[in-house]
């Protein structure tokens, strides 16, 4: 038996509005898959409770490799 999908959108006046509206459906039967707002939200963030994102980590990973491969390539071609 196939499930229909149901699509719902909601469209608010203010990010406070959408984030009371987010986090009421959190604690119903709905999935939230999408939420669009033209201004970056920490508000409607929060709501969402979403995991922290690891692309900070791989940038200070490939951050701190860069400087020390440049160091040493810079200690290596002086020192030849």
């Amino acid at each position: 038996m196939a499930i229909d999908r149901i699509t719902i959108m909601g469209v608010f006046q203010s990010e406070d509005q959408a984030a009371c509206a987010i986090r009421e459906l959190k604690g119903s039967a709905y999935n939230i898959e999408r939420v669009h707002s033209p201004i970056p939200s920490h508000v409607i963030a929060d709501a969402l409770q979403l995991p922290k994102s690891k692309v900070g980590w791989f940038t200070l990973a490939g951050g701190i490799t860069g400087f020390f491969t440049g160091f040493l390539l810079a200690i290596f071609t002086a020192t030849r």
